[in-house]
């Protein structure tokens, strides 16, 4: 059962999963888009939008058309509908007739154009805060795009990293389990050749229990990945791509973008401006143009009609609410200054630190690449006199041991080299 359950072990992530999507990192990025809080973060774009285009709708005429249907024997209403269906007689003068009228059938269709003139530049001030406020989301959506094009590409990276651990593993304890076949072979160990035994077997099984901790480590990300790309968690990945080389990780020199999140809150200071001078100019003047034709009706055979043409000047004098209201506005222009003054700086602080920790990384590496290559040698020399038998199996598994772990750590250093790489692309606003 030990040696069916170390076969299994061995295996794990040793060969292709059956039935496994696969899965390049440019194919993952060109998923993000499908991604539920991307498909969320279009959908407040789209809203924007809306919003922007219902703010211009304020510079189009309004069409209306209305139908009112009475019975009355009001006196006024009488008078009324008479006159406007020009069914007026003289003996409707009468006093009798004035004071206690007969009941009358009256309809009403009327069809008015209003087209605003002057709103105290309310409506301009309003598109424009509409406007501004549509681009502000158009960069957000943007940042939040680059910010799971980052984090996908951290899960891409650590899984491969992991499944490069687990072939390490795999070949030190491939080493390990030779050396325990070694000692089978022997016909009369010594106790001390027994005791490097059983601390080689210990060494084994430490790293048969590291495994275990990747392969959940593996199933935890993977489901990351999934939920980031909007698929069922129960999704295997084959990942098509290597690790890159740290060689290889280049930044072209050419001038830094501005970052999306800057350029939302640059927006957002312009839409809470116009805003503000939106509720400002709310105590001017308004002026409209309005037209209307008109048909009154006492039984729906007969149509008499009207028109009339004018212009409507309104000026509200006072009115609490908008005393408020541009407090409001003030505070929001003071809160969309500051937030961009703090997105402004953090965003440079953050790129500072992504260009220094990338040279450290990368400096981490080349270190770790020359232990690696020192514990590889060291290794072969540790294979060869342990054959001749002037190594005790002890120093020799030690060796295996120190050999695994180097190895594991220059993928780490691999890992988080091209990770500072993407992030310092990210914080320069390039992926």
């Amino acid at each position: 059962m030990k040696r069916i359950a170390l076969t299994l072990l061995f295996l794990s992530f040793s060969s292709p999963i059956f039935g496994a999507e696969k899965l390049s990192l440019s194919r993952a990025l060109s998923l993000i888009k499908e991604s539920p809080r991307i498909q969320a973060s279009d959908a407040m774009t789209q809203e924007a939008h809306s919003q922007k285009n219902m703010s211009s709708s304020m510079f189009y005429p309004a069409v209306t058309l209305s139908h009112g249907y009475m019975y009355t024997n009001n006196p006024v209403g009488v008078f009324s509908a008479k006159l406007q269906q020009r069914q007026f007689t003289q003996a409707d003068f009468a006093i009798g007739a004035l004071n206690e009228p007969d009941a009358v059938h009256h309809s009403h269709t009327r069809f008015q154009l209003a087209q605003p003139l002057l709103h105290s530049f309310t409506d301009v001030y309003n598109y424009e805060a509409a406007k501004h406020g549509y681009e502000a989301k158009k960069a957000e959506h943007q940042f939040h795009t680059q910010q799971a094009r980052l984090e996908i590409s951290k899960l891409y990276y650590a899984l491969l990293t992991l499944e490069a651990r687990n072939q390490i593993l795999n070949e030190g304890i491939a080493q390990l389990t030779k050396l325990e076949e070694s000692y089978s072979l022997m016909e009369a160990p010594t106790p001390a050749t027994t005791t490097n035994f059983l601390i080689a077997q210990s060494i084994r099984l430490k790293l048969s229990a590291q495994k275990s901790g990747i392969t959940s480590a593996h199933q935890e990300l993977e489901r990351l990945l999934s939920a980031h790309l909007g698929y069922p968690e129960s999704t295997k990945w084959d990942l098509t791509d290597p690790l890159p080389n740290v060689e290889s990780l280049e930044l072209k020199r050419e001038a830094d973008a501005l970052r999306a999140d800057v350029k939302a809150a640059r927006e957002s200071i312009l839409a809470a401006k116009a805003a503000s001078k939106a509720s400002q100019s709310t105590w001017g003047p308004n002026l409209d143009f309005v037209a209307g034709y008109n048909l009154y009706s006492g039984n729906y055979k007969d149509f008499d009609d009207a028109y009339d043409v004018g212009l409507q000047f309104t000026w509200p004098i006072f009115q609490g609410p908008r005393m408020s209201q541009n407090e409001k506005a003030k505070a929001q222009l003071k809160a969309a200054k500051e937030m961009e003054r703090a997105t402004t700086l953090e965003a440079q602080a953050k790129k500072e630190n992504a260009t220094t920790n990338l040279q450290a990384r990368i400096q981490e590496y080349e270190v770790l690449k020359e232990a690696k290559e020192k514990s590889r040698q060291a290794n072969r020399i540790a294979k060869k006199r342990y054959a001749q038998g002037t190594l005790p199996l002890f120093h020799y598994s030690e060796s295996i041991q120190n050999w695994v772990a180097i190895q594991q750590e220059v993928v780490e250093a691999q890992r988080r080299a091209n990770e500072s790489f993407v992030t310092l692309k990210f914080e320069r606003g390039a992926l």
